[in-house]
């Protein structure tokens, strides 16, 4: 009778009849007793090290017939004992992982070597990394496959968290409207070693034409020379953000605004610039300037220059949905500070005033002198910003710039802060109104001894 013939009693059976056959051979006292006695401890340490390891352990014969599995491997098939003795490995699986598995033991039946496969379970989901083993006889042909199987579902499950984060990570930077390159600093300069789609089209190349190439290689000589200024502010910790000329592959140039800093990057530093197409804000601020749209004292917006530049971030925000804070500041007791040394030093205060609110904010930003001390800076944060930062930081900055400049008088500011709410919108004037509210209000708390900006 052939092994895949008989039942699984008979199998019992016949491995009871064995051993017993075996102890009746080897009596103790006997060299050959000594020797099966010894042989006999031998396995039974080695069962015992093999039922304490953490993965599952099991022996397979040529037809697939499970010979010994270990307790980790038992408890995971729910079986006691002896009960899988004679069991093929079909009986206790699906048939598409019965497929697999005959494959895999097949393989090295025919091969006589070893091999390792990651698979997921039909059972329970588990992922597992399978090493298949043969066992020789002492003429070298394969008796049994052993099976050792270690559950890496953790591992998987961190792998598959890390790889969706990094997909998402990339649907945003190729979805990103601006420019961003990931850059490595080198001897000769800045390299590109990742990219996105914006900056394709943007310069009108392809993926492939930009990786590997000097950032030199988009920008017009002027802004080639200060590259070694820029990337020693940047080891600094500086976030450095500047305008430049970018060329296209056409040989066209256009202006772009430049954010860069240091990140790292599995401890490696890289340099993450952004650059933004700024040719439609150019081409507006040369129109404000033919419409004498600045304030002649301080340089900055007047309040025509206001309402006309901020109606198309009233439209980019709506077409975005995305809100935004407006800043209105006001100069703490400027007639004071004429009365006491004159318009002289009162002009000099709003001047210091302009070029703290430049400092602090971005050139893309609108900054203006509404009135004669009245100040305006539209956008100063966005949807989630939180209003107590935009206040500390533009403290912080007036700060810097009083330590920096000693004057006969403490410079200081009131401000109002209001949001503008694409999902409610309203008009610069309301939202000017609030703002100026807002910052009556923060007047009269100092008056009462409350904080001063």
């Amino acid at each position: 009778m052939k092994d895949e013939d008989k039942t699984r009693e008979q199998l019992l059976k016949e491995l009871s009849e064995l051993r017993q056959k075996i102890a009746e051979h080897e009596l103790p006292g006997s060299p050959r007793g000594r020797t099966g006695d010894a042989l006999m401890e031998k396995d039974e340490r080695f069962r015992s090290l093999v039922d304490s390891a953490e993965d599952s352990i099991y022996l397979v014969d040529r037809d697939y017939r499970y010979l010994f599995m270990n307790k980790k491997h038992l408890s995971r098939l729910g079986l006691l004992g002896d009960q899988f003795m004679g069991m093929a490995f079909g009986e206790l699986h699906s048939p598409k992982e019965t497929k697999t598995f005959i494959e895999k033991i097949d393989r090295v039946f025919k091969t006589g070597g070893s091999g390792q496969y990651e698979y997921k379970s039909d059972r329970d989901g588990r992922f597992f990394l399978q090493t298949f083993s043969p066992v020789k006889k002492s003429d070298g042909s394969i008796s049994a496959v052993t099976v050792v199987s270690k559950d890496i579902s953790e591992r998987r499950i961190s792998e598959m968290a890390l790889k969706e984060s990094e997909e998402r990570f990339r649907a945003l930077f190729n979805q990103a409207s601006d420019s961003i390159f990931l850059l490595k600093s080198t001897d000769e300069g800045p390299i590109i070693v990742d990219t996105n789609y914006a900056a394709c089209s943007m310069h009108g190349y392809t993926f492939e034409e930009l990786i590997g190439k000097p950032i030199s290689f988009l920008e017009d000589m002027e802004t080639s020379k200060e590259v070694r200024e820029v990337i020693r502010r940047l080891m600094a910790g500086e976030l450095v953000t500047y305008d430049a000329e970018h060329t296209r592959e056409d040989g066209s140039t256009f202006p772009v605004e430049v954010s860069a800093q240091m990140i790292r990057i599995s401890d490696r530093p890289y340099i993450l610039a952004i650059d933004r197409d700024i040719s439609e804000r150019k081409r507006m601020e040369e129109e404000l300037r033919a419409l004498s749209l600045t304030d002649e004292l301080t340089g900055l917006y007047n309040r025509r220059g206001l309402l006309t530049f901020a109606k198309q971030l009233f439209k980019m925000a709506n077409r975005g949905k995305k809100g935004m804070f407006i800043l209105y500041a006001d100069v703490d007791n400027l007639k004071g500070i004429n009365d006491s040394l004159g318009h002289k030093e009162g002009d000099r205060a709003l001047v210091d005033v302009a070029n703290v609110l430049r400092e602090n904010y971005r050139e893309s930003d609108i900054i203006a002198r509404i009135g004669g001390d009245e100040f305006v800076v539209v956008p100063v944060g966005s949807t989630g910003d939180s209003t107590e930062k935009i206040r500390d930081r533009l403290k912080k900055q007036l700060e810097i710039f009083l330590e920096k400049n000693k004057r006969e008088y403490r410079l200081s500011m009131s401000v109002g802060l209001a949001y503008y709410d694409p999902k409610k919108p309203c008009s610069i004037d309301d939202l000017l109104t609030e703002a100026d509210e807002l910052m009556y209000e923060q007047k009269r708390l100092k008056k009462k001894g409350g904080q001063v900006l």
